[in-house]
């Protein structure tokens, strides 16, 4: 059976490695430097995506275990994937003895490409929306209109990897790409994560609005730290 929703994740890994490749060399990095990176993070990620689900939906696979390696539907983490990827990541740079940031600030930013992209899938599964709504844009799941916020967070995670090629022009500014990508996403998913229904929660707090604040803390953080670096020298 064909699923568009792997279709829709392998475009969307297949522009963040085509991205990642083509500008390599402008962060002193080589080819296979970014093949490395790209294997660690891709199998970490996955792990890490089906980690962060089935321990949001315990309960459901104490009682169908077999499932846990089903992929097929769908019930990957973005959290998840975010986390592991990122350890990956860190591995891969210390076994090959580069900039875990040179790296990072590459890959990072073109990860809003490859969301973008990736959130299509969601339609296809039914997945990823947010609260009952009248709007015009909504979309029918089980006979309800409800908030796409798969397609918002697919549209501001394109804008957000628009406006960054923009600001590569200014100087010095790809040394930002990984605190732009904790800051961008962070706020991006702090935003939808008010209209989705499906996401993670303990007593009554969505773990997701948590991440996406650590992440948006995160990222101003190294942004901060960067910029007194840059103005030092």
């Amino acid at each position: 059976m064909f699923h568009f929703y792997g279709l829709f994740l392998g475009l969307g890994l297949v522009a963040s490695y085509w991205y990642s490749s083509r500008n390599a060399k402008k962060f002193n990095l080589r080819q296979k430097n970014i093949d490395l990176c790209f294997l660690f993070v891709i199998f970490l990620a996955l792990i890490g995506a089906r980690f962060y689900h089935v321990a949001d939906k315990l309960e459901y696979y104490k009682s169908h275990f077999g499932e846990i390696f089903s992929l097929a539907n769908g019930g990957l983490g973005i959290f998840g994937a975010l986390g592991f990827g990122l350890w990956g990541l860190f591995l891969a740079a210390k076994l090959q003895k580069i900039s875990f940031f040179a790296v990072a600030n590459l890959i990072f930013p073109s990860l809003l490409l490859a969301q973008a992209i990736g959130r299509i899938g969601n339609f296809f599964n039914l997945e990823a929306y947010g609260a009952p709504t009248n709007l015009p844009w909504k979309v029918i799941v089980n006979g309800e209109g409800v908030h796409p916020t798969f397609f918002y967070e697919s549209v501001l995670c394109l804008t957000a990897f628009i406006v960054y090629l923009f600001l590569l022009k200014k100087k010095n500014f790809k040394d930002f790409g990984f605190a732009y990508y904790l800051i961008s996403y962070g706020a991006i998913r702090l935003f939808t994560e008010f209209f989705r229904t499906d996401t993670w929660m303990i007593n009554g707090v969505k773990l997701g609005w948590l991440f996406s604040t650590t992440m948006l803390i995160a990222g101003l953080f190294f942004f901060l730290k960067k910029k007194k670096k840059i103005h030092k020298i």
